[in-house]
């Protein structure tokens, strides 16, 4: 299949992508200091001859320019630097399959942070946010260096960003990670079903995690995880067809989300002996407050289909507790929020192949979703339609995407910037070494440099294109014509001119110059 269409863009990268993460945050004024960071890692296997297993960094950070004694804030007022630069981070003989970027908050003092799940380990890196004062190794570099036996026990490149690591669990590999940034857990999902929930503390030496609960329901791979937006739950889903709620407070199960994957347009199927394993690939929160959740099912083969399902407050059946003593001194009953009880109201189908990436947009308004052909679709969720695809992206299925975090320009994405001026909606990975970026613009919307050379109508000579010559030799032809005219009107025509007799002038022009009489010879016969 052909390459999208600019200014959407397909990259190749050195190595096999199995996950990726997207963060952002606009360069607003008046500070003017913003950041966008890609994370995408993967490798060439999980031995000790694995290659390029490494996790990469794409960061671009705008700032105000330095002052004279190096610090931010020099320059004109308003002005700013967008600095491009990548970081690579090796995990030797370790995939890294998943990653998820976040804001340190009060948790961690600020900045930009990255967990990776590593094997049976989940890893949390410091995100650098200036350029690294040494060049990173290169592919070839790595590639080098791996291969040299006497060097299996050097430190892999980015370790110095490396805060601190947990162990899972024996055996458990983990899948999927996140934050919970209300009260600093962290949430792996792993390969043997389990669920694993950890409290992150600061230290001195670094980052500590304290395990909370190990949270055991789904009896297949956990494919992605996420917290309730007010960091009361997590969401989970898994690949034997469901999705489920688990309180972080006590790590206890509150209700499991059996999707399913029958066509809800197409007339009832006869029933199979052997039911078709269901895979949930993708789930997520849809709004701030936790009411609305989406995920995305399929089989091994076949359609996909997308399930909205909507929370309402469960029924109490029992009557209220009687109000506590009030007056002064005494604080109020903490406010507890309702159960919410989930329920499909809408399903449809969403690819006509099995779905095996998603993730919803940071304004909640697009889903991306990522085929095991290798397409790439955007998804509205307020009308619940395809609003555009991008067939044969990949060569092989798509193993992972990330939907735009924010809906405002980022940094790289201004006019003024070299490569800017295109605001990309979600970017995808896949095993065939290619690195994905699409969006919804139909051009890129840049500024055109002037030139300083000699012009003619505002463009040099040398860079007029053939339209332009072509309109200025028709303009010259034209000249030209009406030129002759006048010479042969003057010439002809002397007398009525000279003599002032417009209606005589006229007729001369009109039938003698432009336009021949019929009686004249030559004009019906051949004049003899």
């Amino acid at each position: 299949m052909p390459p999208p269409k600019p200014p959407s863009r397909v990259d190749n990268i050195p190595f096999p992508v199995f996950g990726c993460t997207w963060f952002g945050v606009p360069a607003l004024p008046p500070k003017n200091t913003g950041c966008s960071v890609l994370a995408y890692c993967g490798g060439g296997g999980s031995a000790k001859t694995g290659v390029n297993n490494k996790i990469n960094l794409a960061v671009t950070v705008t700032a105000p320019p330095p002052a004279s004694d190096g610090e931010p804030g020099g320059g004109e007022v308003g002005s700013s630097i967008t600095t491009k630069y990548n970081v690579n981070i090796g995990t030797k003989e370790q995939v890294c399959v998943g990653v998820h970027l976040f804001d340190g908050g009060q948790a961690l003092g600020g900045g930009v942070y990255l967990l990776a799940a590593v094997g049976d380990e989940v890893r949390l890196y410091t995100v650098p946010l200036q350029a690294p004062p040494e060049p990173t190794l290169s592919p070839e570099d790595e590639t080098k260096i791996l291969k040299q036996k006497d060097d299996t026990d050097k430190p892999p490149p980015g370790l110095e960003y490396l805060l601190g690591s947990i162990h899972v669990g024996d055996k458990y590999g983990s899948n999927a990670v996140s934050f919970n940034p209300v009260d600093s857990t962290v949430v792996v999902g792993c390969e043997n079903g389990h669920v694993v929930l950890f409290q992150m503390e600061k230290t001195s030496d670094g980052v500590t995690f304290h395990p909370i609960a190990d949270m055991e329901g789904h009896v297949k791979a956990v494919c992605t995880v996420s917290f309730h937006p007010r960091g009361t739950h997590v969401l989970t889903s898994a690949k034997d067809g469901t999705a489920r709620l688990w309180s972080v407070k006590d790590g206890r199960e509150e209700q499991c989300l059996t999707c399913d994957i029958t066509d809800p347009d197409a007339p009832p199927a006869k029933p199979s002996r052997r039911p078709q394993q269901v895979l949930v690939r993708g789930s997520a929160y849809g709004d701030l407050e936790g009411k609305v959740i989406y995920t995305v099912a399929s089989g091994r083969r076949g359609a996909a289909f997308l399930t909205k399902w909507v929370g309402t407050p469960e029924p109490r059946n029992a009557a209220p507790p009687p109000p506590g003593p009030s007056g002064p001194g005494l604080a109020p009953p903490p406010f507890v929020l309702p159960k919410l009880i989930y329920k499909p109201a809408h399903r449809m189908k969403c690819s006509p192949v099995p779905v095996s990436a998603m993730s919803l947009s940071g304004d909640g308004t697009l889903l991306a979703l990522g085929g095991v052909e290798g397409a790439i679709s955007l998804l509205n969720v307020e009308t619940m339609g395809i609003v555009r695809t991008w067939p044969g992206v990949h060569d092989l299925p798509v193993t992972c995407i990330a939907a735009r975090p924010v809906p405002l320009p980022l940094p790289g994405e201004s006019e003024d910037d070299e490569d800017g001026g295109v605001a990309y909606n979600a970017v995808s990975a896949s095993a065939d070494n290619r690195l994905a970026k699409v969006t919804l613009q139909k051009r890129a919307k840049r500024k055109k440099k002037k030139s300083s050379s000699s012009s003619y109508g505002g463009k040099s000579h040398r860079a007029m294109g053939m339209m332009d010559l072509f309109v200025f030799l028709f303009y010259i032809m034209i000249l030209a014509l009406i030129w002759a005219i006048i010479q042969q009107s003057v010439e002809i025509c002397k007398g009525p001119l000279l003599d002032m007799d417009p209606k005589e002038a006229y007729e001369c022009v009109v039938h003698t110059v432009l336009w021949g009489d019929e009686n004249r010879p030559g004009i019906r016969g051949v004049p003899y």
